[in-house]
């Protein structure tokens, strides 16, 4: 099982969102991600240029990395935004 980490900017803008959105992308992050970094269902993806991989959760991106035993969230956007920085 992984420890999951969410950074503060990321929760910051798991906040701008609503609430069923928030519930269904916690949801899947602590049953999912938590127990595999590359779920097989779910499409997770590596991106290019940037160290990490990106998860999809219907309109939205979960932009993770993966350090041993530690998955960091690092960003949690809509899909128009979530690849620009």
């Amino acid at each position: 099982m992984y420890e999951v980490h969410i950074e503060r900017r990321a929760v910051k803008e798991l906040e701008k969102t609503t609430s069923s959105i928030r519930q269904i992308i916690l949801e899947k992050i602590s049953t999912i991600l938590s127990m595999q970094p590359f779920p097989k269902g779910d499409n997770p993806k590596r991106l290019k240029g940037v160290r990490g991989f990106r998860l999809r959760i219907g309109d939205y991106r979960v932009i993770y990395t993966v350090e041993k035993n530690l998955i960091l969230i690092y960003a949690i956007r809509h899909r128009k935004d979530a690849y620009r920085y």
